[in-house]
């Protein structure tokens, strides 16, 4: 199924020649009693580093963003600026 689905994407060549990816999204998460709607993008550069940002649009203390990133074996975590390796935003 995975080499059919790179074949379909152009085959292996086309697809070792892909630097940068864009994604962009909406998830839910449950925060108490509530389903909070997220607005997400992440970017990619292979081979080892991207960054995501969530954005919380709907709340009553206003609309927060936090940002995530990663490059190497290093995560820097732009909610708290720490740079232990697999800290995260709080969520």
């Amino acid at each position: 199924m995975l080499a059919s689905t790179r074949q379909a994407l152009g085959g292996e060549k086309k697809l070792a020649a892909v630097k940068t990816l864009n994604v962009t999204g909406r998830t839910r998460q449950v925060r108490g009693d509530n389903l909070v709607p997220i607005e997400f993008e992440i970017f990619v550069e292979l081979p080892d580093k991207y960054v995501r940002k969530d954005e919380i649009p709907a709340q009553e203390s206003g609309a927060t963003a936090s940002d995530s990133a990663f490059h190497s074996a290093v995560r820097k975590n732009a909610c708290s600026g720490s740079t232990a390796a697999g800290s995260g935003c709080p969520g």
